[in-house]
């Protein structure tokens, strides 16, 4: 059925219909995307966006770029460029769900014109699992854009992979070998065309018309000058006479054919068209007419030997075609309300011709950078060949300013460039100079991180949902909680690798490859993470922002495609989002804690499954399964949360009840079901009866269940002496067992892998992993100086310190540690404080610190003291165990040694270890 419609419409708004996109356009305006394209996709639920654009002209857009102010931060989706000699003309939409699908194939490029100001034709299809009315079409319109993955590199090729991966009827089609064309009804039958420059639309379709049609009409706004491809036509086909529409004031006219006695012509301002077509032409199709049959062409391909090649050449460009064949005639151009005049009119000698011109960069270039991401610290770019002289790498913001001017040089088409100094969110473009002058096209770098957030899978998709709302509003925080405990997130592998840390091997001197496989190796090297990791250093990332940084609210109205038209006026600065404090009622803040507990205990036993074999002495080889990045996030999200809610007040009113009981375990359960806080003194109430406080939203429910149960009788119940009591989901006081259990003995075990060296990471992780290590050990500082510690606990305190300050690198500045304790101490979003008493406890500490290790380096004797057991419950240091409090000293000189780096010898009632030995001398701290 042929209707008038914006094409985007077809996705709908049901989120849970599709999940992925594949986009092809010639060009592609991000701003207009970002505005009018990307909230119609959102909506239709889609998360996996991937779109292949010209490289020419996406190379000219970042050459001019205007309107940062405008631009997303978050530019999840990811822009393939396309290089080819001729265009990447291809204009097709590919929405993939788990068992549905949407397949728009027409003329209009990804811009405001393309989908708003220009007069396009669009055909959409769609497909749903088991039904085979279009699956030729959809099969062969897959394979093609699948084969555009070869264009891809890194996060960009691990995005197209996904579609097959979460469709199963997807990768059934793109695996299936059949026929491409669908009969649609008895007389109708549809067939879908494609070339990457690679084939001949003329020797696939033309050459297959049949001849002397009546008439061939062509609407197109591009001809070759010479008209070369209708003349083509004319003598294949030989058909009574062609009859060309087009456009002067937009497109390219076939000026050497005026005059032609098979040839007429009209102008589309001049068509008797509907009066809501009066738009420039930018629309493509083609109609053969025969006396009792019509045949009919529509997509990408203009009326030019580029695109649609000849009997003997290949085209040049990349595009996509459909071919509709009707067994009776068929008018497809009148329907679409465009009405050819019987006879052209137009003289093409009367017309005053302004030629366009297409200049090709790709003869300035010396080298082309067919794709760069940059993750971390580090900018990764591809390349096309290799240039063994000095380069610069120069990187621009979207206001075309210069964030760094770097001297590299690449000894292989793939490169990594520290980029440490560089604000990810500035990152626009960048290009490669030699000798002052710019020898590259202009690259996009895109975030991998942020690319990676938008797999289909399941999970991630819950999370992304999860994500666009604060969850510390409201009772937000339960959905949150209830996310982490039921996703898996912190199980140990089934498939865990090992890695081990490098040896010196002899190398085998590889065969050499071209640099097409080097790319995609390197590519294929490229995020590796596990689903888990990268699942859980997302949410690290956000639950980082949300306690301790500012956010931008991203607000997406209904009216952003008119803003996007034109009407855009630069939005004003929003204030940072400050998360307010929501008062919980008892019972829900007795299940936010015991949410939070739940979560608390996964991550210590996840950490616990993989450092146990730390502890054991038969356990010397390197190859045992070793703590990774998932570990350090699920580390940072614990911490994250008891800083959230640590001192976190919630208030309960309640009054006094006595009850009557027969059986203690009936009893408990009551307790349990109400949340009854029995008092430490009964008053003198006999066996059988108890008092309770209890929360006055309860009182109804447990009056009516005491009276219609004979194992329980209500005593009394003072209803009009109200209490008001405090409660705090995490309290200061170390004394929940899951917070205590994190904060000491997690933390001790984390510490005592980073002195082992046993949290091992690719390489292409390390800065990662430096950064996760640090954010732990900066984090674990604030929680401390926040507990309030007895007396006789503050040298277990400052033990702790002590251990955390052994575990940053060593060539961390200290200085830089402080002041980054005080930013986040200070951050809108945070109620905790570093006091300055805090700060100057810390620095006193860091100082000594500094001066006993130095002391350590040198071997100075002056800390050196003989093993007594005068020197017990002093702090001791040994590169072994790190900072201990020396416990017991033995006959034979073993030791034990509490830290929280060690375990739990219940039988001695020590936590730490247990008949060690370090030696007949002793390093003593002095505190």
């Amino acid at each position: 059925m042929i209707t008038r419609t914006n094409f985007l419409d077809l996705l709908g708004g049901n989120t849970r219909k599709y999940h992925s996109c594949i986009i092809t356009s010639y060009t592609f305006d991000i701003l207009f995307f970002e505005q009018a394209v990307l909230p119609r996709l959102r909506r239709a639920g889609i998360r996996n966006i991937n779109i292949f654009v010209d490289a020419k002209m996406f190379h000219k857009q970042l050459e001019n770029f205007q309107g940062k102010e405008y631009l997303s931060q978050n530019r999840d989706y990811s822009i393939t460029p396309v290089f080819l000699d001729g265009a990447f003309h291809s204009k097709s939409l590919l929405a993939v769900g788990n068992t549905k699908g949407l397949l728009a194939i027409g003329s209009g490029n990804i811009t405001g014109s393309g989908l708003s100001n220009n007069e396009e034709i669009w055909s959409a299809f769609h497909y749903k699992n088991n039904e085979n009315l279009t699956e030729g079409i959809f099969s062969k319109s897959i394979k093609y854009l699948d084969s555009l993955k070869k264009y891809s590199y890194a996060a960009n090729l691990k995005k197209i992979n996904w579609i097959s991966e979460n469709s199963t009827w997807y990768s059934h089609l793109l695996n299936r070998n059949s026929d491409t064309t669908n009969q649609l009804d008895g007389k109708s039958k549809i067939s879908i065309y494609t070339t990457n420059a690679d084939s001949s639309f003329f020797q696939e379709i033309i050459t297959q018309v049949p001849r002397n049609p009546k008439e061939i009409k062509i609407l197109s706004p591009y001809y070759n000058k010479s008209g070369k491809l209708i003349l083509k036509l004319l003598e294949y086909l030989t058909p009574d006479k062609i009859h060309c529409v087009v456009d002067p004031d937009y497109g390219n006219i076939p000026i050497e054919l005026n005059g032609h006695p098979s040839i007429e012509f009209s102008e589309w301002s001049n068509l008797s068209v509907d009066k809501k077509m009066k738009k420039s032409l930018h629309a493509k199709a083609y109609q053969f007419e025969y006396d009792d049959s019509s045949i009919f062409l529509l997509g990408s391909a203009n009326a030019t030997s580029e695109a649609f090649g000849t009997d003997k050449s290949p085209a040049k460009n990349a595009e996509i075609l459909l071919k509709m064949e009707n067994g009776s005639r068929r008018d497809y151009f009148a329907e679409l309300g465009i009405k050819f005049p019987i006879v052209g009119t137009l003289n093409l000698a009367e017309l005053k011709i302004n030629e366009l011109t297409h200049q090709n960069d790709y003869n300035q270039w010396s080298i082309k950078i067919l794709h760069a991401e940059f993750q971390d610290f580090l900018l990764k770019i591809y390349l096309d060949k290799i240039l063994t002289t000095e380069l610069i790498l120069r990187i621009e913001d979207a206001d075309l300013r210069i964030l760094i001017d770097k001297s590299i040089k690449i000894s292989e088409p793939y490169a990594e460039i520290d980029i440490e100094n560089i604000t990810h969110k500035d990152i626009f473009r960048c290009s490669l100079l030699k000798e002052g002058a710019r020898i590259s096209n202009y690259a996009y770098p895109q975030n991998s991180s942020d690319l990676l957030g938008t797999n289909p899978d399941e999970r991630l998709a819950r999370w992304g949902e999860i994500r666009t709302h604060d969850i510390f509003e409201g009772l937000g925080i339960e959905v949150f909680l209830d996310f982490l405990n039921g996703n898996k997130l912190f199980e140990k592998s089934s498939n865990a690798t090992l890695i081990e840390k490098k040896q010196e091997k002899e190398e085998k001197v590889p065969d050499p490859i071209t640099t097409d496989e080097f790319n995609k190796n390197a590519s294929n090297e490229e995020n590796e993470n596990s689903g888990q990791s990268h699942l859980t250093s997302l949410i690290e990332d956000f639950l980082s922002q949300l306690v301790f940084g500012t956010t931008e609210e991203v607000e997406i109205s209904d009216n952003v495609e008119q803003q996007a038209m034109g009407n855009i006026e630069k939005p004003a600065n929003d204030a940072p989002i400050v998360h307010r404090e929501n008062n919980f009622s008892y019972s829900e803040g007795l299940r936010i804690r015991k949410k939070l507990e739940n979560v608390l205990t996964r991550i210590i036993d996840y950490v616990d499954n993989y450092t146990i074999n730390l502890y054991l002495r038969s356990t010397r080889h390197s190859n045992d399964l070793n703590l990774g990045i998932d570990h350090l996030n699920a580390q940072l999200i614990g911490l994250s949360l008891i800083l959230k809610y640590l001192s976190r007040p919630f208030d309960q009113k309640s009054i006094e009840i006595t009850i009557s009981y027969d059986e203690i375990k009936k009893l408990n359960s009551l307790e349990k079901k109400y949340s009854l806080v029995r008092h430490a003194k009964q008053n003198g109430n006999p066996n059988g009866i108890v008092s309770y406080d209890l929360d006055i939203n309860y009182i109804e429910k447990i009056v009516k269940e005491i009276k219609n149960n004979k194992d329980f009788g209500l005593i009394e119940i003072d209803k009009d002496n109200i209490k008001e009591n405090k409660h705090c989901i995490f309290d200061p006081y170390l004394n929940q067992s899951a917070c205590e259990e994190f904060m000491i003995n997690n933390l001790g075990r984390l510490l005592y892998a980073i002195l082992k060296e046993k949290i091992l990471v690719e390489e292409k992780q390390s800065a990662r992993k430096e950064q996760q290590i640090n954010k732990i050990l900066q984090y674990s500082i604030l929680l401390i100086y926040n507990f309030n510690w007895s007396k006789k606990d503050l040298i277990y305190r400052d033990l702790i310190l002590l251990n955390i300050l052994n575990s940053f690198p060593k060539q961390s500045s200290f200085n830089q540690v402080v002041d980054t304790l005080k930013t986040i101490a200070e951050s809108e979003n945070n109620h905790l404080e570093l006091e300055g008493k805090n700060i100057t406890h810390l620095n006193r500490l860091i100082s000594k610190y500094q001066s006993f290790i130095e002391k350590v380096k040198s071997n100075s004797s002056n800390i050196k003291e003989e093993l007594d057991p005068i020197l017990e419950n002093r702090i001791i240091y040994s590169t072994s165990y790190g900072f201990a409090i020396l416990k017991d000293v033995k006959t034979n000189k073993r030791i034990d040694l509490e830290t929280p780096l060690g375990i739990d010898y219940q039988d001695k009632n020590l936590y730490g270890f247990s008949d060690v030995f370090i030696g007949e001398n002793v390093k003593v701290f002095e505190n």
